[in-house]
């Protein structure tokens, strides 16, 4: 799994260009900034799952828990948010303390591919834009349907390569940029889910965001450079400059795509 959001100064750029959370944006009127657009993300997540009481809800890949903070005012249920980075799990942790949550959101270390959760424990299971970085998909999709309950829910939104558009260069460049060479398409995902044993409820496509999510982060770090290039690596700085160029690029000319997916574990479904 990637270590990339490890690195000191790559938390510090994508905070300081990012913003709080690490997640694509949803650009209905064209003039949200980074973090509206990701607020809106979050809200229409909620609005696709249909959840408003989720009871036990499990997060993976948190980051700074900004998403847990989110379900934590927008739904009923408590909240178990966990990272695979210590350095994230503990300023999630401080976050949460500082908005005075403890008592809806719990944080802990966890790999998506092999949970430290009993069977049947949770109603929700939510991430987002993580699942790119998972080594086995397959696994991960097991164990997202082994915890939760019959009829609980999983959302998630991703993004996706679609591989018949992409040079094997370029999916050389997106798979080094995930850490996983298991690049997946809507469908691939969609099977992922029903061959774990998930009834799909919703399959939405968001990729018409993602070419002015990334124009809007190259342009934030052109604007911040001087300042930027003060504290975080010039190698970190430029590398990830790149990137995002080149992920503008892939995303206009549909190489690179977003979606967000319901499916729910039947309820005649058990992991024991």
């Amino acid at each position: 799994m990637n270590n990339h959001y490890e690195n000191l100064s790559v938390d510090r750029l994508y905070e300081a260009v990012w913003g709080e959370g690490i997640h694509f944006g949803t650009y209905f009127s064209g003039s949200e900034t980074i973090e509206e657009a990701a607020a809106m993300t979050r809200n229409c997540m909620v609005e696709a799952a249909k959840i408003d009481d989720a009871g036990l809800v499990l997060e993976v890949g948190s980051g700074h828990g900004v998403s847990a903070r989110h379900l934590a005012q927008k739904i009923n249920g408590r909240i178990v948010a966990t990272n695979y980075a210590p350095n994230h799990n503990e300023i999630a942790a401080f976050n949460t303390r500082r908005a005075k949550l403890e008592h809806r959101i719990s944080h802990g270390l966890a790999d998506f591919h092999n949970l430290p959760f009993f069977d049947n424990m949770f109603d929700l299971y939510w991430c987002q834009e993580s699942f790119v970085h998972a080594t086995d998909k397959s696994r991960l999709m097991a164990e997202a349907f082994r915890v939760l309950a019959p009829g609980g829910v999983i959302v998630f939104s991703d993004q996706t390569t679609s591989r018949q558009a992409c040079t094997n260069e370029e999916k050389d460049r997106i798979a080094r940029r995930h850490g996983s060479p298991d690049l997946c398409d809507a469908d691939d995902f969609t099977e992922l889910l029903r061959n774990a044993g998930f009834e799909i409820i919703s399959v939405q496509d968001w990729s018409a965001h993602m070419t002015g999510h990334f124009e809007r982060l190259v342009s934030r770090i052109e604007t911040r450079w001087d300042n930027l290039a003060a504290t975080i690596d010039a190698s970190v700085l430029h590398a990830n400059y790149e990137n995002w160029c080149v992920a503008a690029d892939y995303a206009r000319n549909d190489k690179i795509g977003w979606f967000c997916f319901v499916a729910r574990k039947p309820l005649s479904a058990s992991s024991e």
